[in-house]
């Protein structure tokens, strides 16, 4: 089979079909200037699937309607197997197929693919033949497509197949983090202070002098009790083992590397609870409702590493992101303070590596602010289509997938 693309400006609607049907061969067509930025993304896409797909990209001559239509007819008799695909496509090119239908003697067969319902429809003269064939994406994919990509990032972050017990340890974490999340930012904070003071011979052993922890904790205006507490409740869920304190030094060891970096870094129990309520949510057929879920996924603009220092690196970390089918959903995830920024940095990095169809997510524990600058916020968040999960900590887990699912 040979397929025929009509070639948009939406990277995702020139390669639905393609990816669906799998032909032996695909045309895109289209304006020179317009496909040229795209070539070497979509080809690396068929690569990485491995599609053993002929590909080609075509222009008219001109950009006239005369010299669209030769290059389709051209093709059609060409290719007489072939299909063309309509779901993509400029005016002038889509034009040109519509004469094309009216003047050949030869009646092309054209489909196209609507995203609303996941299925191909026949729009032959004579009749429509409806395809159901659900197309998907990944997280790297959907990026990749809009000229991004997605860099290595901690270890064991995004991956599916995270140890059983980390999952349970989460759950430990947020179970201390939702009491109070207040209290759980400045002790965790007080740890990542610990973590540069401390001698870096064992990344997962923490030993300093009381002394020192003393001083450091006068000078944050913390309370070294309060510290102790929070150790002292690590310890009792075996998040972290004292290793030999005395009346001269605090000593004590982390569990893993996955719960040094959860307790070093305040938001990241609720990113990784979000992730893992996301991956446990399973649709009417028992699957996974997300084909794809990451976090902590740190995305680079141009898609490019460059060697040169004098080159800078334009980055965005997003917390947590979802794809269902071929629909992305960036989501934020703040269990601390929140201001507009916040909402313009999603909003921007969402719509960029996510295109039309991308739904924008902000999670919070806890907004702060006065009753009116909360309105101003809440407006703001609405008007950029940005949907709000608030007092994410005082929900249950039920709660907290029904409001993922129906995002």
């Amino acid at each position: 089979m040979t397929l025929v693309e009509l070639f948009d400006k939406n990277p995702v609607e020139n390669i639905i079909s393609s990816l669906v049907l799998q032909p032996q061969r695909v045309i895109f067509v289209g304006r020179k200037e317009i496909m040229a930025g795209h070539k070497r993304i979509i080809e690396k896409l068929f690569n990485e699937r491995r599609l053993k797909t002929d590909i080609h990209f075509l222009h008219p001559d001109r950009n006239s309607l005369d010299c669209a239509v030769e290059l389709l007819s051209e093709i059609q008799k060409k290719f007489p197997d072939c299909e063309f695909d309509l779901t993509g496509g400029d005016d002038l090119m889509l034009l040109a197929m519509g004469v094309l239908m009216e003047k050949s003697p030869t009646k092309p067969k054209v489909h196209r693919y609507f995203i609303s319902d996941r299925s191909i429809v026949g729009l032959d003269i004579d009749g429509s033949e409806t395809r159901k064939t659900p197309f998907y994406l990944s997280v790297g994919e959907t990026i990749n497509l809009y000229g991004g990509s997605v860099l290595k990032s901690f270890k064991y972050e995004s991956r599916w197949d995270m140890p059983e017990d980390f999952k349970d340890d989460t759950d430990k974490m947020w179970g201390l983090c939702r009491k109070d999340t207040g209290l759980w930012n400045r002790l965790t904070g007080v740890l990542a202070d610990f973590e540069h003071m401390k001698e870096k011979r064992d990344s997962l052993e923490t030993v300093l002098s009381l002394s020192e922890i003393r001083s450091h904790l006068s000078n944050k205006n913390q309370s070294f009790d309060a510290v102790e507490k929070f150790l002292q409740s690590l310890c009792s869920l075996k998040l972290i083992q004292d290793t030999g304190s005395d009346n001269a030094f605090l000593r004590y060891r982390f569990k893993n590397e996955l719960i040094r970096h959860c307790l070093v870094k305040a938001g990241t129990v609720l990113e990784l609870k979000i992730l893992m309520i996301a991956r446990g949510i399973r649709d009417e057929k028992d699957e996974p409702f997300f084909n794809d879920a990451l976090q902590g996924v740190n995305i680079d603009w141009d898609g490019k590493r460059h060697s040169s220092p004098f080159i800078a690196e334009t980055e965005n970390e997003v917390d947590v992101i979802l794809m269902r089918g071929h629909i992305p959903i960036f989501i934020s995830c703040k269990n601390g303070f929140t201001d507009d920024e916040e909402l313009y940095k999603l909003n921007t990095v969402a719509e960029k590596f996510g295109g039309p169809y991308v739904k924008k997510v902000l999670i919070a524990t806890k907004l702060t602010g006065r009753n009116r600058s909360l309105e101003y916020f809440r407006q703001r968040a609405k008007d950029m289509g940005i949907t709000l999960i608030e007092n994410a900590h005082l929900m249950n887990d039920e709660d907290l997938a029904e409001k993922i699912k129906g995002l």
